[in-house]
Order: structure tokens, then sequence, then C-alpha cells
């Protein structure tokens, strides 16, 4: 008698599914939660280095369209003591489900964070006393100099390449 393998209807749904899974499991970038203290001790590591620090939420368009901007500068500066941190400020209840299934859909090379902190008000004023706590809001911040810039709202890849100029 030979052996033969019989497949069962429900298996190729299943074959199917599971390959699904795993390539979109590829394809996600690990994030980190974290507080407000340690995105403080984070952004003073390395003296010599300018940190590009842009605070976004997976429900913000104007965020989502800038993002690629990011990654470009954090491309350009290879090499070069520049490193760009994406803090989600996305509701700490929701966060995992949210940056999960963004970051698994985009292609994000970005060191990415997630601001576990509940109360805005909390946090905003250590980020910058300027800002007003509307998103997207980029901080530029070199220690060894003592230089700084922020913005508030979207910026073009022209724009942000320009503010990181100013400081680096």
């Amino acid at each position: 008698m030979a052996n033969t393998l019989v497949f069962k209807p429900w298996f190729g749904v299943f074959a199917a599914f599971l390959l699904l899974f795993t390539a979109s499991s590829l394809r996600a970038q690990n994030w980190q939660s974290l507080k407000m203290d340690a995105l403080e001790a984070r952004m003073s590591k390395g003296a010599d280095t300018v940190y590009v620090v842009n605070f976004w939420a997976t429900w913000c368009a104007p965020c989502v369209r800038e993002l690629p901007h990011f990654d470009q500068l954090q491309k350009s500066y290879n090499g070069k003591p520049l490193k760009v941190l994406l803090v989600s400020v996305d509701a700490p209840a929701r966060a995992k489900a949210a940056l999960n299934g963004f970051l698994s859909r985009r292609e994000v090379s970005s060191e990415v964070l997630h601001l576990n902190e509940s109360k805005p008000h909390e946090f905003i004023d250590r980020v910058a006393p300027e800002w007003s706590g509307s998103i997207p809001a980029t901080l530029i911040i070199h220690h060894k100099t003592s230089r700084r810039a922020f913005h508030e709202g979207e910026m073009s890849e022209a724009e942000l390449q320009t503010l990181v100029k100013t400081i680096y």
C-alpha cells in the first residue's frame, strides 16, 4: 500500500494564513516603550551626537506623511553622529496593537520608541517649553554644543534637512 498525502480543504487556508503571518511579522520592526525619564536619558547618550526626535502617532496623517523624511535623514547622515528617534505618543492602552500593525505595514528604518505616559501635560514642557502639544513635533538637540531647535507641525524633507543643518 503506497503512502499518499491527503490534504484537507482547510489546510490550504491554514498554510496561506501561516505564510502571511510569518511574512508580516518578519517585516515588523521592534520598538521599545519607555517613560519620559528614560527618553531624556536616551537623548543625552553620546554628547557628540545630534538627536533628531520626532513625536508622532499612528493615527496622525501629517505625522505619517513625514516619517519617510526622517528615515532619509538618517540614511544621509550614515556614519556620522546623528541619531533619529521616532517617538510614538499613541495612547498607552492601544500602543501595542497600533504600533505593531502600523510597523508591519510600513518600512520604517529609524529607531521607534513609544512614550508610555498617559498625561501629556506632564512631559510636554520637559520636551520643549514652546510646544503646545500638537503633533507632529520635532526636537533637534546637540548636548555637546548646547544647541537645540524645535519645530511643531509637518515638515517637508527639505525643511527637515535645513533645520538639522542649523544644529549639526
